[in-house]
């Protein structure tokens, strides 16, 4: 299998003499997906890579598997790529995206390097295709192909049953065997695929945690933030109280003729209160007070007071 991993995932799956079973790609894939999906199709012997030095989830994937890892010597260039992709087409197969492509690449590559040893095998064996798996996964862990084929032949020697008077031949024990040789298989799947979770189980919980912490500190930041903001209007309010009250003593001086207002021009004595074109002072003297400006603070005056009832 050739595993390009990322935020996009791109998965290419080949059988033992260079057929692609199944090219896919999937953003945001985690590795149950890349497990369930290769043992759909079995059991991968290589798992291989377009970069020189392995990533980290790439040998993760490789070690879950009991698979060998294969890396190229140097990045595998965009052009060899290329013509990967073309040689795809031949099989019926597009591919979809750049990493559907560099998966494909990774795959054909780790398969080619062992293409010579694979095709010696294939014309030993013929059409046993149990032995042949058997002896190319041998010889890819290292083992050569004739210590590899003895050591099948003798397990075939050891699996066959001793003839009684009231046993079958091995002939008869044969679909026994197979089916004992695939539960064994699909219980160390099953142990595989829950370690799988148990790690998935443990990446939740702390993304959990994560999430709570984040989430608590954005809770007190956004308090602060209100609380400051509470303050704040306490603060204006206050002042504009204090205003209120100055405003109140000023119309109560007007009314009883304590303060006079006047223009800012006319202005002669203590200033009590400014505007832009009036002025209230004190003390009074009543020949300064210009009649427009009294006129209009007075209605002021009344206006205020029939609020206030």
């Amino acid at each position: 299998m050739g595993l390009d991993p990322g935020t996009t995932v791109g998965l290419a799956v080949l059988d033992l003499r260079g057929s692609p079973l199944y090219i896919s790609s999937r953003k945001n894939a985690d590795d149950f997906w890349v497990f369930q999906t290769i043992r759909s199709y079995g059991v991968p012997i290589i798992v291989a890579t377009d970069k020189s030095t392995a990533p980290s989830r790439v040998k993760k994937i490789a070690s879950q598997f009991g698979a060998r890892l294969w890396v190229p010597k140097e990045d595998i260039p965009v052009s060899v790529k290329e013509e990967t992709a073309r040689r795809i087409s031949c099989f019926g197969m597009r591919l979809e995206d750049d990493h559907q492509r560099d998966a494909v690449a990774a795959a054909f590559l780790a398969y080619q390097f062992f293409a010579p040893k694979f095709r010696q095998i294939e014309k030993r064996v013929g059409n046993d295709r149990e032995k042949e798996e058997f002896v190319k996964r041998a010889v890819v862990f290292g083992q050569s192909a004739d210590r590899a084929m003895r050591e099948y032949e003798h397990g075939l020697e050891n699996r066959a049953p001793k003839v009684q008077h009231t046993v079958p031949r091995r002939g008869d024990l044969s679909p026994l065997l197979k089916r004992i040789a695939e539960l064994k298989d699909e219980l160390r799947r099953k142990d595989e695929l829950i370690d799988l979770l148990k790690e998935r189980v443990a990446e939740l919980d702390r993304e959990l945690n994560e999430l709570r912490s984040s989430r608590e500190r954005s809770a007190g930041e956004d308090l602060e933030i209100l609380r400051m903001q509470r303050d704040d209007a306490r603060r204006r309010a206050s002042r504009l109280a204090k205003r209120v009250k100055m405003l109140e003593r000023i119309i109560d001086g007007i009314a009883s003729g304590k303060y006079a207002a006047v223009n800012v021009g006319s202005a002669g004595g203590r200033i009590v209160y400014r505007t832009e074109k009036s002025v209230v002072i004190v003390p009074v003297e009543k020949k300064k007070v210009e009649e427009d400006a009294v006129e209009r603070i007075l209605r002021l005056v009344e206006e205020y007071r029939a609020r206030r009832k």
